[in-house]
């Protein structure tokens, strides 16, 4: 089966946006059939920005986009800088976080 296809994926956590929920290191489920109408405000999202993968805090959603920042906001490249994401640059919902110590 392409990997494509399959509904999950498996990532680590490598910057610090998102302490204190995600450290680095940590490793993330996500969810990747994730529709528009499924994506809710605070959920735990991942997309693609600028050739790079993304983990943020959904904070507002309209028709426009989806507005996201980093629970760490001190240290967070986010729509504060780069303005809301269009739905479908989300890859996917996290659903499950592995903490590692």
């Amino acid at each position: 089966m392409p990997h494509s296809l399959f509904p999950l994926k498996l990532m680590r956590i490598r910057g610090s946006s998102m302490i204190p929920h995600l450290n680095p290191n940590d490793i993330i489920l996500i969810w990747k059939f994730i529709f528009k109408k499924n994506i809710k405000i605070d959920d735990v999202i991942t997309f693609r920005k600028d050739n790079r993968i993304m983990i943020k805090r959904v904070f507002e959603i309209d028709e426009n986009g989806i507005f996201v920042m980093g629970d760490n906001k001190r240290d967070s490249t986010d729509s504060r800088e780069f303005g809301s994401i269009s739905h479908d640059l989300v890859i996917g919902k996290v659903i499950k976080v592995f903490k590692r110590k």
